[in-house]
């Protein structure tokens, strides 16, 4: 092939034009010089046919050499990283075995973190407050035991203590309130509901504070406080109650003792103070339906029988209030009862004929205070 690419260059290349000699039929000069031109240009496009080849073949068979090159370097690469590997391996077993069978060293002794100034304080607070809630379990103890000296100092150290912790007034409230100081109890109460205004419990216990304080006026607001936040808070309406009965207030009473009453079906107290609450806004069929409705549940209750007796003597019905009289006088004993007859809620009927002769029967009765006909305490 090469020779035929030698005879096909040797054959077609023209001399050059410097010694060729025009003959004789031969173009004109324009001609020549067109030729001149043309020549070269034919010559470059041969040239660039055979270069083109020449490239071709010499990449054919320059690829097959170069794989074969990158192929052993890559296996002495990796034979090399494995002996190296080897070598290290073999270096570093002495080591491992002479670790395992020296001694363990001593134990070193435990090192105390030291502690920036601030860091300090945060410590010692958390400390202090374990410590202070510790003391209030034991507080909270001893007042469930009545031990009430041994509460104070507990609940006074835990205060110094923590004097944000709310646990440690709500005890001390508590535990005054079992020592009747009632005035250190309400501030208690009141730092407690400084710090959260919506504890409940702190509501219902500082109005009971001020009812057992003789403040009705304040126990009344603070009731109502509660009971806005929990209309079916029994406790807040017999506080309320109560401070409206003790205000002189018994129509307003009654609304709260109504609540009482839907609230606990059993409740013999609540029922004989709304009978009593009828009886002070002169609702007497109100008041006798409450009233034999205790005497339905409980036939021996003398507060219903002595306020039922009240009710018919301030309607004038004499043989009514006699009647009831002769009737708790069986359940209840005849001395026992004549000492109703001498207060003043007898009076309406004090002339009546019936009402001496029940008196008479029975004989003088002793001077001993009857029961009220206003509500019994809450």
């Amino acid at each position: 092939m090469d020779q035929e690419q030698k005879g096909i260059y040797s054959v077609d290349e023209p001399p050059p034009l410097a010694r060729r000699r025009p003959d004789a039929g031969e173009p004109s000069s324009a001609f020549r010089r067109f030729e001149a031109r043309a020549i070269p240009r034919v010559q470059r496009e041969q040239q660039t046919r055979m270069h083109r080849r020449r490239r071709q073949q010499t990449g054919n068979g320059e690829s097959p050499g170069k794989f074969v090159w990158f192929a052993v370097l890559l296996v002495v690469i990796l034979y090399c990283a494995v002996l190296a590997f080897s070598v290290l391996k073999a270096r570093r077993k002495p080591d491992l075995v002479a670790l395992a069978s020296a001694p363990p060293p001593p134990a070193a002794a435990p090192v105390e973190p030291v502690y920036t100034s601030e860091a300090k304080l945060i410590k010692d607070d958390i400390r202090s407050y374990k410590k202070a809630l510790a003391l209030l379990r034991g507080g909270t103890s001893d007042i469930d035991a009545n031990r009430t000296e041994a509460a104070e100092q507990r609940l006074t150290e835990a205060l110094a203590l923590a004097p944000d912790l709310i646990g440690v007034h709500s005890e001390l409230a508590r535990l005054y309130e079992l020592k009747q100081d009632f005035a250190r109890a309400e501030s208690e109460w009141r730092l407690v509901l400084a710090s959260n205004p919506e504890n409940q419990q702190a509501r219902i216990r500082l109005a009971s504070v001020f009812l057992l304080g003789g403040q009705p006026a304040n126990a009344l607001e603070t009731a109502k406080w509660a009971i806005e936040a929990d209309p079916y808070s029994l406790e807040g309406h017999q506080i309320a109650a109560s401070a409206l009965t003790t205000l002189k207030q018994p129509s307003e009473a009654i609304a709260h003792l109504r609540s009482l009453v839907g609230g606990n079906q059993d409740d013999l107290v609540a029922q004989n103070n709304l009978g009593a609450a009828y009886l002070a806004v002169n609702d007497y069929r109100n008041a006798l339906k409450t009233f034999n409705d205790v005497l339905r549940v409980d036939p021996g209750n003398s507060v219903a029988f002595y306020n039922v007796a009240v009710a018919h003597a301030r309607q004038g019905s004499v043989a009514d209030a006699v009647d009831t009289l002769a009737q708790a006088a069986r359940k209840l004993g005849a001395t026992f009862v004549l000492t109703w007859t001498q207060s003043e809620d007898f009076d309406p009927i004090r002339a009546e004929a019936a009402f001496q002769r029940f008196v008479e029967q029975r004989g003088e009765p002793p001077s001993v205070e009857p029961p009220s006909s206003e509500s019994a305490p809450l």
